[in-house]
């Protein structure tokens, strides 16, 4: 059997385990003693047992940002898209019931790197939730003096707590047949009381706000891994540079993993977004805001980048802007933008490249 393979069903069967199995029971040698392995061999794969249960919430968060990628891309309005994925947020404890298990018993933990995963696994539930609430406030489906975060942690809560009772009561009613109960409860206090007038939260959802396009874009790196390391999701930070910013502007949101939910959230507010992989631990996703994605011009020999700008921007117009990477700082291009009357911002990273922000003034 091949590495990648045994690391995936010791993982899985470290999940079956945690389902059945306390926490403080499932050593090492328990492990390695339901894979059919020895230790030793379970060590060449993960060096203890804390790797292995980090690898275990990474699985998970893996699969729910794959649940809420899938509802961003096929739901529109705030309620349909809650909905969808507390129906995944159920059906996913339901395949993995180890999960509840390996999060209640690590409540209140030390800063440990498993507590610390496992508080951004939920944080990062919290935001995605909170931003759905958010939305729905602009779409005026949820009242709009309600705290979204508040709003998010009720329904987490209630999640929760439904969880825990189907565990203590031996796992014997599908969860998916309590999820509609459980949303339909949350509901009532989140909508607009009776004779209330529906106000929209300005600028909630991006894309249907008016973007101040007249105004200079901006070029901005954002290294979020530092909260994910204390456990914190960096959603609202996000989601406040990407209101902020006017039409036109790139963001840089540096991650220590993939934010697929928010990559997928950002194309539907449309956002241009690409993403890639510059280092194993290390995620960049450029965003420009409201617009197309940039032009990735790193593979081309000089002077065929210089070209493809000069090209690309000889047609702007008055407050249209244009990105690209670009493989190093060019040295010649800035001269030849000044004399077209057009401005430029340079952000030089090295992991990334150089990114290049062109627009002609308005």
């Amino acid at each position: 059997m091949a590495s990648s393979e045994r690391k995936v069903e010791i993982v899985e069967t470290v999940m079956g385990l945690l389902a059945d199995t306390p926490l403080e029971q499932m050593s090492t040698r328990c492990i390695a003693r339901a894979v059919g392995v020895s230790q030793p061999a379970l060590f060449r794969h993960f060096r203890n047992r804390e790797a292995l249960l980090l690898a275990v919430i990474d699985e998970a968060r893996d699969e729910l940002a794959s649940s809420a990628e899938e509802v961003f891309r096929t739901h529109a309005a705030a309620l349909p898209r809650i909905r969808a994925m507390v129906a995944a947020y159920m059906a996913h404890v339901e395949r993995n019931p180890g999960l509840p298990r390996l999060l209640f018993a690590n409540a209140g933990a030390a800063a440990d790197p498993v507590s610390a995963a496992l508080r951004h696994l939920l944080a990062m539930q919290r935001a995605l939730l909170g931003q759905l609430v958010y939305q729905g406030q602009a779409e005026g489906s949820f009242a709009a003096e309600i705290d979204p975060g508040q709003a998010a942690l009720a329904l987490i809560g209630a999640l929760q707590a439904t969880v825990l009772h189907w565990q203590m009561e031996g796992r014997r009613v599908p969860l998916s047949e309590q999820a509609d109960g459980v949303l339909s409860q949350w509901q009532v206090g989140a909508l607009p009381r009776d004779g209330a007038p529906v106000t929209a939260v300005p600028g909630a959802v991006d894309g249907q706000c008016e973007r101040a396009r007249d105004a200079e874009p901006t070029l901005r790196l954002i290294d979020v891994r530092p909260m994910i390391a204390q456990g914190n999701d960096p959603f609202h930070l996000l989601r406040a540079a990407l209101e902020e910013a006017p039409a036109g502007s790139i963001l840089i949101i540096r991650s220590s993993f993939f934010p697929r939910p928010l990559v997928a959230l950002m194309e539907t507010s449309g956002h241009g977004v690409a993403a890639e992989e510059a280092r194993s631990d290390l995620w960049d996703s450029v965003v420009t805001i409201l617009g197309p994605p940039v032009d990735d011009l790193r593979d081309l020999e000089a002077p065929e980048p210089l070209e493809r700008v000069l090209q690309a921007v000889s047609g702007l117009a008055p407050g249209q802007r244009y990105g690209a990477l670009l493989p190093r700082r060019p040295r010649l291009l800035p001269p030849h933008l000044a004399e077209r009357g057009l401005s430029h911002r340079l952000l030089d990273r090295s992991e990334l490249g150089v990114v290049l922000l062109v627009w002609r003034p308005a």
